[in-house]
């Protein structure tokens, strides 16, 4: 699995841009966010369904007698009504299915890809009628692992589906959430284009959904969907404390200040995106939860829980300790003892919310730990394995565990010093 940071030079250079924002602003954000838990390992068992990919199932095995049968049947309709009728679409995506199952991947996505333009050739280049077999393109261009084509095809599907304006019927709702997840899925998988430019329009997107949407569910799931986008640019941006230790960033040596001098635009404009990042998270919820008379209170009790993380991952425990408490006393008010024992029962890394998870398709057995969380979230781990007899990654997990900042456990809505032994973690593969 590759880090978000990458080696690449066009993206180390973006990021010495970044590195520069000015003194005042280092001074105002004192303590960085902590590891990005989910990128180098996770907890056995740990989903986060809102930010993975729903990965399709491979196609049933199908007969070859099966697959002739639909090219005659093709023919013979190409025959009747010519190449180009609107008669054509339904057996072409017929056909590629079949295709599909016989292992034929080229030859489905060509045909899949003429029935959709068949679709737009007869009922125009905004019909609906195109969408379930552009969905169909979506899941074999990720089976395949095409992931540059799979981005090419989400603007358009997007496109399709209200590009994120209203009205935000729950499809294509759907549609501009699922967007933005795939933005971050890019990001992380560093398609080719500008990460941070991906990053700020996907921000734009969602900014412009919390303008729009009233107060309610779907609010809620645009803003959180933002916040996961601030989680990324606080990692992807956050500058080295010392603004001359190049070395921090694993550059290898610092560089020249002409070179920042040959972009200062752009390093301003980054420089605007990033300031006053963690206040602007704590804002997003906060004014979230003004507007929450109208949820009900599990979902009220999740956005404090959810303000309390970002806090807390900021190293604000303190501030975030108070929203714990008022999360907790919401549930347990309602009478929701058993999600408060499950929100709250035993100390969880933080970010929970898998932004940062990596882009392997499979996780593999990492090792086993004994950890121990203080009140303020601050973890202590050991390895109850030979750390000779464990992979590389695996003899990294109690620094990182030291570097990362967790959700304490709660005892009748205070946070206290938890232990827990046996702790399986994966690692990608």
């Amino acid at each position: 699995m590759r880090p978000l940071l990458s080696s690449r030079p066009g993206f180390l250079r973006c990021l010495l841009c970044l590195a520069a924002i000015g003194a005042g602003q280092a001074g105002a954000l004192a303590a960085p966010p902590a590891e990005p838990y989910g990128r180098n390992f996770v907890r056995a068992g740990a989903s986060w369904p809102a930010e993975v990919a729903v990965v399709p199932a491979p196609p049933a095995a199908t007969d070859p007698a099966l697959v002739e049968q639909l090219r005659e049947r093709m023919a013979e309709l190409e025959r009747r009504d010519g190449p180009f009728a609107a008669s054509l679409s339904e057996p072409l995506s017929d056909l590629a299915r079949a295709l599909d199952g016989l292992g034929l991947v080229d030859e489905a996505r060509a045909q899949r890809a003429r029935a959709i333009h068949l679709v737009r050739i007869n009922a125009g280049l905004q019909s609906p009628d195109q969408l379930p077999m552009l969905r169909e393109q979506l899941a074999a261009d990720r089976r395949a692992g095409d992931f540059q084509t799979l981005d090419e095809r989400y603007e358009y599907y997007h496109r399709l589906l209200g590009n994120g304006l209203p009205p935000y019927t729950p499809e294509r709702f759907a549609a501009t959430l699922d967007y933005l997840r795939w933005q971050r899925e890019a990001l992380r998988r560093e398609l080719t284009g500008d990460p941070v430019e991906r990053l700020a329009a996907a921000m734009r997107l969602a900014d412009g959904l919390l303008e729009r949407l009233p107060p309610g569910e779907q609010r809620v799931e645009a803003a959180l969907s933002q916040l996961r986008n601030y989680y990324l640019l606080a990692d992807l941006v956050d500058p080295p404390r010392d603004l001359n230790d190049w070395d921090e960033w694993g550059f290898g040596g610092r560089r020249p200040r002409s070179e920042f001098d040959e972009i200062d635009p752009r390093r301003e404009r980054l420089r605007n995106l990033r300031r006053g990042l963690q206040s602007r998270g704590d804002d997003l919820l906060g004014d979230l939860l003004a507007d929450a008379a109208d949820l009900d209170p599990a979902g009220r009790a999740r956005l404090l829980r959810e303000r309390a993380d970002w806090l807390q991952w900021w190293g604000r425990a303190a501030a975030a300790r108070e929203l714990y408490r008022r999360s907790w006393d919401v549930l347990v008010g309602a009478g929701l003892q058993t999600v408060a024992a499950q929100w709250y029962g035993e100390p969880r890394p933080l970010p929970d919310n898998g932004v940062f998870l990596g882009v392997a398709d499979t996780f593999v057995d990492g090792a086993s730990l004994d950890i121990e969380v203080d009140a303020g979230g601050a973890a202590r781990a050991t390895l109850l394995e030979d750390a000779q007899d464990l992979p590389r990654g695996a003899r990294s997990l109690t620094r990182r565990l030291r570097q990362t900042r967790f959700r304490p456990a709660l005892v009748d809505g205070e946070p206290v010093a938890s232990r827990r032994t046996g702790v399986r973690f994966l690692l990608p593969e």
